[in-house]
């Protein structure tokens, strides 16, 4: 791999900087023009309103070329900015503009006009008409107690926590290599074929399909029509420019938008400005879960690349600076959280535009190519945290890709990880071929998807481990909710005269939680098709083309995995808790169930010593049989359980463990809890242990990690890993080698995704004051932008925390 450069490159420097530090635009356009086609169109299918609104937006919002873009379109003003879906959220915007100006944790800037037209435009449209409010209104009233504060439906309680009106979708990819191959116009042209072949006489090609058929023509229109915009600006602009370098430039970003994406790519150039084009065009659409990812783009972008570098239009630096260009474009839109779940769930503008290199070939060969190594070099370059790379391992994976991969990581510039094999093997046994199966895309955080074979697009729905287990220890009440028993009546704790009857509670409180996390989920499944249309979408997944219908519509034949993600969150924080209960209260007997509660409702006040005999008690990350057999039961219970229910599609929900910053959110309404976490802290993330709590090395991590993976479980899916790693622990000449050898390790035992964080505790402990140089050196950890909100101290802490024991135990 060539040297890697320590500073931007000239043009990238010079884009940055007229952007970097500013609090983001909220812009109203897309909100207000969106909001002015549904008006007049409520006589017609969702999805031509939709595919309406969308094309209203294209032709209205301002068209901006900036100094040094090479890559053209945005969606909002100069600079960064985040825009608003009325659709999401229309009814909250009566306190929008005095939360959004005054917020600590996630400022944005509006302006008076911007405030107006929230006032007198989306308010009155929207208020009675979200997704958000049906779905509080169709729950049950015990079920939506658990799921909002107090009765108000944007004030989440973080007991059970649904993110499906959070947002339109799940994460997602879309089929980028269709629109670069054959362009919207080939796509307009499918759509009309199958309109002109809809058959009154033939029941499976009727026209029930017409409408869908119709929003995908006027969708690509649209985007037709957006490009062109752009096109005549950048001619427009030339004709003005008196430099001659820029003037070039601009003709060709002219020529460029008025080929593609209508008309498939044929050069690098070409190609990233249509997959921006696209991606542009899906945030306008709705905002999917982590925005919107990119995709395997060493695959369909390497035949542009391989191309033009063969034929002398590219060298390196030339597709470097492009590539740069893409990243900014990204850097400047800011997912914007306009409620109080959003802003604590999407902690400091994180984002997650999952770009996945490496892997395999439909073969089974390797796929690592030329373009792989770029866009390793691309993120180790770039001056902030994009791409959100990842890199998937299997046993092909060449050494020195991985090595290299190891390098950037230990300069906190580097990939996470995806298994290849667990999660080929995986969407085989849930019913994908092998062959598509090694073509999945990293998407979201640490989701995968099959981009033409799964559907299923509701949001997630976490619920609180820890939350259960104070139902158990205060006879279902929760220690910090004061409106009333909440779960089930399983007694007195201190009734319980073996550890068994204590955990069998456990599982009761557990099985009633799971039930109503499946209720809320199964009525967000039949409310969305109402609410919901994603004609972009849609368009470029070949089992809707074929069948005529949106995504969002009923299952479709041929579609995989059509169950929900339910995301059990404090999994380490609950396991920990239950063996320290185990160990001090039933084993060695050190405390009784009377004590333990007493110093659990003062949050250890008065208790220091009783804290240390919980801090002191085994702990999940340390390759301990006394933990480690608890992790095991309950991943297979709450799989086991899932496996035995049907959604609304006919599909099974799939318990993941992925809670973004849900971890944090959860934590802020639960008690202290027997494993020595005091209330209002953080419960662990994801799979990982609990912060301090791997206290026999790194290995020792995986080791437990993987016994308690419900293997025969089909109803599972992504399994997020964090280890934050001093970066003694692989300092020196051979620190790449060893790290590398942990990653084998990891891929052996077929786990799912790792991300390993550089911390060094003293760097972020002397940055803790300065936010800049704090994120420098944070980077990468759960998705935080480069040039993020303020992070709250607690959140600061955590991270503290978390490098500080982790230094001690390397």
């Amino acid at each position: 791999m060539k040297t890697v450069m320590t500073s931007p490159r000239a043009r990238t420097a010079r884009i940055l900087s007229r952007f970097a530090g500013q609090v983001p635009r909220l812009s109203v356009d897309r909100a207000r023009y969106f909001t002015r086609s549904f008006r007049t169109t409520e006589h017609l299918p969702l999805v031509v309103r939709w595919a309406k609104a969308l094309a209203h937006v294209m032709e209205n919002i301002d068209v901006r070329i900036l100094p040094d873009e090479l890559i053209v379109g945005r969606g909002g003003p100069e600079g960064r900015y985040g825009i608003l879906y009325p659709e999401l959220e229309g009814a909250y915007f009566a306190t929008a503009g005095s939360l959004l100006e005054s917020a600590e944790d996630m400022p944005h800037h509006f302006s008076e006009q911007d405030i107006a037209v929230i006032r007198d435009e989306l308010l009155p449209f929207w208020a009675g008409r979200t997704f958000r409010e049906s779905l509080a209104d169709a729950v049950p009233l015990h079920l939506r107690r658990l799921l909002y504060k107090d009765g108000d439906i944007y004030v989440p309680s973080f007991i059970i926590h649904e993110t499906a009106t959070v947002r339109h979708s799940l994460q997602w990819v879309l089929d980028y290599g269709k629109v670069l191959q054959r362009g919207f116009c080939g796509i307009y042209q499918e759509a009309a074929r199958r309109l002109d072949a809809l058959d009154i006489n033939d029941p499976s090609n009727n026209w029930d399909k017409a409408p869908f058929y119709r929003a995908v023509m006027i969708l690509c229109e649209g985007i037709r029509s957006f490009a062109c915009r752009y096109a005549a600006l950048a001619r427009q602009q030339a004709a003005a420019c008196g430099d001659a370098v820029r003037r070039e430039e601009l003709e060709r970003i002219a020529a460029i938008c008025e080929h593609v994406p209508w008309q498939s790519a044929r050069t690098f150039h070409e190609a990233l400005q249509a997959q921006w084009f696209t991606q542009l065009v899906s945030r306008l659409e709705q905002l999917h879960g982590g925005i919107i990812s990119n995709g395997r783009m060493d695959q369909y972008l390497y035949p542009f690349y391989k191309k033009d570098r063969e034929e002398g239009r590219l060298d390196e630096d030339q597709a470097l600076e492009l590539l740069d260009c893409l990243w900014l474009n990204m850097a400047q839109f800011v997912r914007v959280q306009p409620t109080a779940a959003g802003i604590q769930i999407y902690e400091g503008n994180a984002h997650w535009e999952h770009t996945c290199i490496g892997g395999q070939l439909a073969d089974g060969s390797d796929a690592t190519n030329e373009l792989s190594w770029l866009l390793l070099r691309s993120r180790r370059e770039f001056p902030l945290d994009y791409p959100e790379l990842s890199l998937r391992i299997h046993e092909k994976t060449p050494e020195d890709l991985l090595q290299a991969a190891c390098a950037a990581i230990r300069e906190g510039r580097g990939p996470k990880f995806m298994n290849d094999a667990e999660i080929i093997d995986l969407l085989v046994r849930k019913g994908a071929g092998l062959e598509e199966a090694r073509d999945y895309s990293g998407s979201g955080y640490s989701e995968v998807r099959l981009i033409n074979r799964t559907t299923y697009l509701t949001g997630t729905t976490w619920f609180n481990l820890a939350a259960v287990l104070e139902m158990v220890l205060y006879d279902g009440h929760c220690s910090m909710e004061g409106s009333g028993r909440l779960g089930l009546e399983t007694g007195d704790p201190c009734a319980f005269s073996t550890y068994a009857a204590f955990e069998e509670a456990f599982f009761a409180q557990l099985s009633f939680i799971l039930e109503q996390v499946l209720i809320q989920q199964y009525v967000a499944d039949t409310l969305r098709p109402a609410h919901v249309a994603a004609p972009l979408l849609s368009s470029l997944h070949d089992l809707c083309m074929e069948q005529g219908r949106d995504i969002n519509v009923g299952r479709l034949e041929g579609a995989l995995i059509l169950g929900g993600q339910i995301g059990p969150t404090g999994f380490a924080t609950v396991v920990d808790s239950l063996a320290a209960i185990r160990w001090l209260v039933y084993e060695r007997r050190v405390l009784d169930m009377a004590r333990l509660l007493e110093a659990l409702r003062n949050n250890f006040e008065g208790f220091e010593l009783e804290r240390q005999y919980c801090l002191a008690a085994p702990k999940f990350g340390n390759q301990d049989d006394r933990v480690d057999d608890i992790a095991a039961r309950l991943d297979r219970f709450m799989v086991e359980f899932c496996g035995r229910h049907l959604n609304y599609y006919g599909g099974t929900p799939e318990i993941f463990y992925v809670p973004v910053t849900s971890h944090r959110a959860m934590g802020g309404v639960t008690g202290a809890t027997p494993d020595g976490r005091r209330a209002g802290d953080a419960l662990s993330a994801g799979i990982s242990p609990g912060a301090g709590c791997a206290r026999n090395g790194f290995t020792a991590i995986l080791h437990s990690v993987a016994a308690c993976k419900y293997e025969q479980g089909l109803a599972r899916a992504a399994r997020m890993l964090e280890i934050p790693m001093p970066p003694r622990a692989v300092a020196g000449k051979d620190g790449c080698a060893r790290m590398a050898a942990f990653v084998r390790t990891w891929s052996r035992q077929k786990h799912w995704h790792l991300n390993i964080c550089m911390q060094d505790a003293l760097q972020l402990l002397a940055a803790r004051n300065d936010k800049e140089k704090f994120y420098a050196q944070m980077m990468p950890f759960e998705g935080y932008a480069a040039l993020p909100g303020p992070l709250r101290p607690e959140v600061q802490a955590e991270l503290l925390r978390d490098a500080l024991e982790q230094d001690i135990q390397a």
